[in-house]
């Protein structure tokens, strides 16, 4: 079984999509459509120019790790930049893991690649999930 993905989208920056209501993103002021640079001193901006899956990982598993926490976000909206506190919620799953969330989802961000590199991506995804 093989998973091809196909988009115009060559997005590169983190970007919020959705914000749930009163969670805590909404609570912190974020809003759709802001860009989020860095969380915690980590640099997503640069990481994602040259590997955004991979700065949208680092983001997701920064957030997951720590619950009940704040974190520190830079953001960019409107063409300005400032740093937001977020104190993270906590969600429970498999009864004994606790991680952290923000409440807000954020567009798939796809690479455009040469052909050829584009289907070795898709099987190596393919079988990275199987």
């Amino acid at each position: 079984m093989f998973l091809f993905m196909f988009s115009s989208n060559t997005q590169s920056r983190i970007k919020i999509g959705g914000i749930g209501k009163e969670s805590p993103a909404a609570i912190s002021g974020l809003r759709s459509g802001d860009e989020i640079l860095a969380i915690n001193n980590i640099d997503l901006a640069q990481l994602a120019e040259e590997n955004p899956q991979e700065a949208q990982k680092v983001l997701l598993e920064t957030i997951q790790a720590n619950p009940n926490r704040t974190v520190s976000l830079v953001i960019q909206r409107d063409n300005k930049q400032s740093t937001i506190p977020v104190d993270l919620g906590a969600r429970v799953i498999n009864e004994n893991k606790t991680i952290g969330i923000m409440g807000t989802s954020f567009p798939l961000i796809i690479r455009r690649l040469p052909f050829k590199d584009a289907i070795v991506t898709g099987i190596e995804t393919t079988n990275a999930w199987i």
